[in-house]
């Protein structure tokens, strides 16, 4: 039964589309309330060794699937993103908790907002992947963001795990005094030396744990450094012998860090965060990630069950976790425009980051779960917290999946927010909007349409909505009137003399459109790829601008030249055509093998030495 149970979730996730996480939690909840694990014959020790060993794989595959690339541009903007959803839930779910009477203690107030504070990576990277977005701004931010909350959940679990330490040596030592003596016979001021010696013994396991954190992250460190890369390369040989590999590793240094004192579900995320600078990583990811499904499958179901909700548990606690779910999905992510916007981000950013950080997840749930286990909670906040992440994930996946509807009904608000400072403003002023260029987005394409017109001596007006794109442009810019963009001191200063005229602007909104008068350009280029080209066609349907669309589908370059676009740049398909060129131009009849591509390798090189020793060239290259 519990298999069919497994079997009929899956089928579910993947027919609808839907993340895995909130259809097996539900049906666990479901099966709990039935006492269907009393009919499987489910014991709790059973239960809670499965919740363990799910936390264990899915610590560490979470490790595993680091997504430390995404911090190369901007990784500021995602620390202080990640830390103000951090700061701000918890503060604001803390003070929920203390002001209604849920949370009791002042440990129970601090990790109720904490526990509250993670929203869901797998639900993060399958939303981006699903629409397509991993590539765009928001989506660079968001996997940025996901790294550094996982950083910091790793840490929080282990101080979690302190609590869970500290209680279970001062209830062995209370146990051996209530041998000595009768309860009846305990003193007032027995009971403050008892609260002072668990505070005292609480102090000593929270400073041991940050100590084991730190010396954890240095050994595996130095093992990942001189060590793991040839551990991992002898067991790739063979994929049974690296399933094996990898179980050993995880397994092994959760039970390490176990013996010492220490939080084994941290010591997994952390042996995964090693295992993500393998040369393997991809390899051991395919190889295992049938296992990692299974056991994040199993962790919720079983998650479910172990709460054992009843009704009147249900009717009195739901209407709480109702609060907290709209709270966390509505009310604070509106909260966080502001602080999107204070960051120098443009309104759609700004928005797909808070739509998407919308909810709690798999992170929350098992933080939720271990400080159950550490009597942190008690079985009513856990009910109450349990709740709140179901309803969250659900109503958050509903409002991510119609997100640019939501978006183009309230970003005259965002709009409102943003302010174009005076001195960009005047600078805008000096570009003549009249049969200009326009490249909306920026990517290969776009630079070398860019340096065809600097040999026309034309300027190029570039949307983009990534700051740091935006200011590695301003620094490049020169233009080609000297006496409208700059002087000739300027220009030699510059290490690369572009023509683009970077803008700080939303490149899919229409008011940015009409701003910069795409309808008077003689040319509009459309870089952002695996966008939804259609709002763009309606608009320059009126216009006699050539439009082109930057493209690497077939069937979306069959859709694009049915919505009227002059030519769909097809950049694999161009990239083969090239090849072809290139293979007829070196292989002709007098052609000898030494000397085939030595032309074209050489030239290929002084370009890359050129954009490696010029700075702002080497920035731009790392954006494309």
């Amino acid at each position: 039964m519990f298999m069919l149970m497994l079997a009929f979730i899956v089928l579910l996730t993947r027919s609808l589309r839907l993340p895995a996480i909130p259809p097996a939690l539900l049906v666990g909840v479901i099966a709990g309330a039935a006492e269907l694990d009393k009919k499987m014959m489910l014991e709790s020790s059973v239960i809670a060794a499965l919740i363990e060993l799910g936390v264990v794989l899915l610590l560490f595959f979470a490790g595993l699937s680091t997504d430390y690339t995404s911090l190369a541009h901007h990784y500021t903007i995602s620390f202080w993103f990640a830390l103000m959803q951090i700061v701000a839930r918890t503060a604001v779910l803390a003070a929920i908790a203390a002001g209604s009477g849920l949370s009791k203690t002042t440990e129970a107030v601090i990790f109720f907002g904490l526990t509250c504070s993670f929203s869901s990576t797998i639900m993060t990277f399958q939303n981006l992947q699903m629409r397509g977005e991993m590539r765009t701004l928001h989506g660079k931010i968001l996997r940025g963001s996901c790294v550094f909350k996982e950083l910091i959940s790793s840490f929080i679990i282990a101080l979690i795990f302190a609590f869970f330490q500290a209680r279970t040596t001062f209830h062995s030592t209370a146990s051996v005094r209530g041998l000595r003596r009768s309860d009846s016979n305990v003193t007032s001021a027995e009971n403050v030396v008892n609260g002072s010696h668990y505070s005292d013994k609480l102090g000593v396991e929270i400073g041991k744990a940050i100590g084991i954190y730190v010396l954890v992250c240095l050994i595996l460190y130095a093992i990942q450094r001189f060590v793991l890369e040839r551990v991992f390369k002898f067991f790739a040989k063979d994929s049974e012998l690296l399933f094996i590999g990898v179980m050993a590793y995880d397994l092994g240094v959760g039970a390490l860090g176990f013996l010492a004192g220490f939080s084994p579900m941290t010591c997994s995320f952390l042996a995964g965060l090693s295992a993500a600078f393998l040369k393997q990583r991809v390899r051991i990811d395919n190889k295992v990630s049938s296992l990692k499904d299974f056991g994040m499958i199993t962790f919720y179901f079983m998650l479910g069950i172990y709460v054992q909700l009843d009704a009147s548990s249900f009717g009195r606690l739901v209407p709480w976790s109702i609060i907290i779910c709209f709270i966390v999905t509505i009310v604070l992510p509106v909260l966080f425009w502001v602080f999107g916007v204070m960051m120098g981000l443009k309104g759609r950013t700004t928005f797909m980051i808070c739509n998407t950080f919308n909810s709690m997840g798999e992170t929350s749930l098992i933080m939720q779960n271990l400080a159950y286990h550490a009597d942190i909670f008690d079985r009513d906040q856990y009910i109450v917290l349990l709740l709140s992440s179901l309803f969250s994930m659900v109503l958050g996946w509903i409002l991510q999946m119609y997100q640019v509807e939501i978006y183009n009904r309230v970003q005259f608000l965002l709009v409102a927010l943003e302010d174009i400072s005076v001195s960009e403003a005047e600078r805008e002023t000096k570009f003549s909007y009249k049969d200009h260029i326009v490249l909306l987005g920026f990517n290969e394409s776009g630079l070398e349409i860019a340096n065809h017109f600097l040999a026309k001596k034309r300027d190029v007006l570039m949307l983009d909505l990534d700051p740091s794109l935006h200011r590695t442009m301003l620094t490049s810019f020169c233009g080609v009137d000297e006496s409208s963009h700059g002087d000739g001191e300027t220009r030699t200063q510059d290490r690369i003399g572009s023509n683009i005229f970077p803008v700080y602007a939303d490149p899919e909104s229409e008011l940015a459109w009409r701003r910069y008068r795409l309808r008077s350009a003689s040319l509009v280029v459309c870089c952002t790829i695996d966008r939804d080209p259609k709002p763009l066609c309606e608009f320059m349907r009126a216009s006699k601008a050539i439009l082109m669309v930057v493209t690497n589908s077939n069937e979306e370059a069959k859709v694009l030249y049915d919505l009227g676009v002059s030519y769909a740049i097809q950049q694999e398909y161009l990239a083969a055509l090239e090849v072809g060129i290139m293979l007829k131009d070196e292989y002709t009849a007098d052609s000898q093998a030494e000397s085939l591509f030595a032309k074209r390798r050489t030239v290929h090189l002084e370009e890359l030495k050129e954009e490696h020793d010029s700075y702002v060239r080497r920035r731009i290259g790392e954006f494309i």
